[in-house]
This record gives C-alpha cells, structure tokens and sequence, in this order.
C-alpha cells in the first residue's frame, strides 16, 4: 500500500510527533510505503528537537519519504499569516500527482486531519482519521472550530480511537461502523532492556552524579516540574534530575531550581530525537512522569510505558491513567499525588536512597509490559483498517 499521511513529526517534539516516528517506522517495515507531510521545519524553537548529521540515518526509515513545507515561503498578504494548511495540502498534491496513493490519513485534527480531508475529497481517496486527547477536548471543543471539524470528523471512511473512545465520536454523529478502538502499543524492541544506555556527559559535559531521575517533555507549569523542584530541594543524599526539553518559561524555571539550591543538581538538554530516548532511559535510574493540572482528562503520555519497557522505573503523578490502573512497584511504577508536598518528598527520598530496589521495580515493570503489550497486532490491526478501505 501507498499512504499519504498528514502528522507532526520531529523535528516537532513530544508524544504525538514520536509516536507518529515508530508508527510510520513499523508500517514501512511491514513492505508499505508511507509519504509522510509535515510543517516540522516550521515548528517554534521552544518545541524543536535538536537534530544532527548523524540523526539523518534515523529519520526517514525503510519505506517512509518525509515532506516537509518551507519555512521560508511567506508571500506578503494583509492580514499577514501563516497558511499551514494551505502549505500542507500543495505538497500533498505533488505526492498524489507523483505517486500512486491509495489512501490518507490524518494524525491531530488541527491543521493535518484537515488537510487530510480536502485531498480525500479531491481526489477521492479513503480518509483515516487518528487524534490525541489534546485535540479533542481543547481544540474540537472550541466554537471557533467545532462546525468545521466536526465535518471533517464525519467524513472519515474510519476513526481510530483508544479502547472506550468510540463515544467521542458517536456523539457527533458518526456511525459506529466507522469507528476502530484499537489497544494502543508501543515497538518493546526499540524499548528494550537490551539497549545499550548513552553516556550521559555527551549531553551535559560532565557526568551527573548519584541518583539520576530524568523528566523528558515541556518544561512547562502543567508537567508539575514546579511541584517536583520543590519537593526535591528538601530531598537528602545524591541525586541528579535531567531534563531533556524547553519552553518559553525554561529560564525562569532554572532560577526557580536555583533559588531552591539545586542549581548543582540539575541539568538542561534540548529536546532529542525519539530514536535516543530509549537509550537515554537505560542510563537513568528512575523516570518522571509527574504531571499536574494539565488541563486534558483523556491525556494519556505513552512515555511512561516507554520506560516500564526498557526496565526501569518511573515516578506517575495521580493525574495520569496509568497510576490508576497499574500496581505501585509491582507493575514498575511509583505512584505520587504532587499536590502533597509531604507525599513527594518521601516518594523521591524512597527513589534517591534505594537505587538497588529501583531496578527491582524496573523488572517488574518490564514483566508488566511483556504481558500487556502487543505492538505486533497492533500493527497488524492498523494495517488492517488500511486495507478493509482499499
């Protein structure tokens, strides 16, 4: 199959950008081609993941051509803007003119499921549509935008949505038929116990010390980062926390982390590609997934299953799904409410002072995985959608 595909993708950063890499990655391997268009070289610097000549190996997998819009072509028009979609939906021409597609898909409803839909429209092939739980509650449910997107939602031939989303989707009208809840997996060979860990002063130019707790994302309120540098600041013994992103608050957030004491221990990276990251873990004694009023009930960050997959533990915040549904230690998390000061102190002075137990609780944690994970069918069925439309 030929499939065009509409999605971030690094160098934009975050879940849904990785996510679309090692999806993208697996469907090629499987003998299908996927032409993938994206505005990433346009992303703001604050969400850019820092690449490399060496990333270029990495970047486009077997069997998966990236498309890219230019940053550069600006043409002069009042009132000034930047037409995204208009730009994404002429490179998606080039693609069908140049290629037999036989279907697209779109990932994230603003502007690629869009987009998606005017060239399935146009040149009437199937639509697919995939989402986060971001753009269906903060941008499907705003006035300005809801009467569009809930046309291009009912144009698609299938939905692909997360075990229980099919509500979601009925209650704007379209028929069940057209909706597939699929178990959403992560490739548990990329993220394997078995990768080889980095050296972590490639990144700092030194080597952190102690204990080492890695945060990957934002660095923004809502990741409870403030919460977490708090509660650290009265954490005793050796310990390091990186963090592996940006934002526009980055530099008050290091004064922040300063003024608390821990400009020693604490160390910034740019975001990396989501080909280092399972590396990245390894080196890691235990990871941080300690969101706090995100503002997105639905929101569900794979990260933190990326990590009980390459066996090591992560510390999961009582606002994400995964705290409620997995056994602290025995299924490789640590759970902490980060609105109890008291709590996240004991909970990362537990973490810092028994770096032996944590890899314990990674075992188990990959355990968890090998038993509730299935990137294999998950593929597989995925791939099935595909062709049940063509």
């Amino acid at each position: 199959m030929n499939i065009l595909k509409f999605s971030k993708y690094p160098p934009i950063e975050g879940g849904e950008s990785s996510k679309a890499y090692w999806r993208s990655k697996a469907i090629g391997e499987r003998k299908n081609k996927i032409f993938l268009v994206t505005n990433a070289f346009e992303v703001e610097e604050n969400c850019r993941i820092a690449l490399t000549g060496k990333d270029l190996e990495q970047y486009q997998p077997k069997n998966v051509k990236v498309f890219n819009t230019s940053p550069f072509e600006m043409p002069s028009f009042f009132p000034s803007f930047n037409p995204m979609t208009e730009k994404l939906i002429s490179k998606g021409i080039e693609v069908i003119e140049n290629n037999d597609i036989d279907l697209i898909e779109g990932s994230y409803l603003m502007p690629y499921c869009f987009a998606a839909h005017y060239l399935a429209k146009e040149f009437k092939k199937p639509l697919v549509i995939t989402h986060a739980g971001s753009d269906m509650t903060r941008i499907l449910n705003s006035e300005h935008y809801y009467p569009a997107l809930k046309r291009v939602i009912n144009s698609a031939d299938r939905i692909i949505t997360f075990k229980g989303g099919s509500p979601m989707f009925t209650q704007l009208g379209v028929k069940k038929k057209n909706i597939v809840e699929l178990s959403s997996a992560l490739n548990s060979k990329a993220f394997s116990p078995n990768v080889v860990k980095v050296r972590l002063s490639k990144f700092f130019g030194k080597k952190p010390g102690g204990a080492i707790l890695t945060h990957f994302g934002k660095i923004h309120k809502s990741k409870g980062i403030y919460e977490l540098i708090d509660s650290a600041s009265k954490v005793k013994g050796d310990f390091s926390i990186l963090f592996f992103g940006a934002g526009k608050n980055k530099a008050d957030f290091q004064k922040f982390a300063a003024n608390k004491g821990l400009s020693s221990r604490v160390f910034f990276h740019d975001f990396v590609p989501p080909w280092i990251v399972p590396s990245i873990i390894k080196a890691s004694d235990c990871l941080l997934s300690v969101e706090h009023n995100f503002g997105v009930e639905i929101h569900g960050p794979i990260m933190p299953r990326e990590v009980l997959s390459v066996g090591k533990p992560v510390l999961v915040s009582n606002e994400i799904n995964l705290y409620h549904s997995l056994e602290e230690f025995d299924d490789g998390i640590i759970k902490v409410n980060p609105g109890n000061r008291k709590e996240y102190i004991e909970k990362l002075s537990f973490i810092v002072s028994n770096r032996i137990v944590l890899k314990k609780i990674g075992k188990n944690g990959r355990e968890w995985v090998e038993k509730n994970n299935n990137f294999k069918k998950y593929i597989d069925e995925t791939i099935g959608v595909y062709k049940s439309l063509i």
